[in-house]
């Protein structure tokens, strides 16, 4: 069973796409992908996952840690960083996990992993 508000995952997955496009440069791509894994428990199972994955610039360990920490930053000129923020939240409000691997000059992958709720709960 999944119980996920859908109006925040949709928000969260469009401000991923929308922070890789710009990052990624021609011929490159942006990947989202969707799974998930029912036995176990989370967050080892039991769990959605879904991930966006860019072929970009990457970006510095430091900057990774501090958006997995769900510290707004933004590298575009009039950004707030918000984006990141919504992202970190809507995993939050699941109970998820927010989770991220960029290496500079190859790209970045960020993933929401959501616990599945069985019988009710989570």
């Amino acid at each position: 069973t999944c119980r996920f508000d859908l109006f925040f995952l949709r928000s969260a997955v469009y401000n991923l796409i929308n922070n890789a496009i710009p990052e990624t440069p021609p011929g490159g791509s942006v990947t989202l992908r969707a799974s998930t894994r029912e036995t176990g428990t989370f967050p080892d199972g039991g769990y959605v996952l879904i991930e966006v994955e860019d072929t970009g610039r990457g970006m510095p360990p430091h900057v990774l840690e501090s958006i997995l920490r769900g510290d707004p930053r933004t590298t575009k000129p009039n950004g707030t960083g918000l984006g990141t923020k919504i992202v970190f939240n809507a995993v939050a409000a699941h109970k998820g996990r927010f989770e991220g691997r960029s290496v500079e000059g190859e790209g970045t992958t960020f993933a929401m992993r959501l616990p599945l709720i069985t019988n009710g709960s989570r």
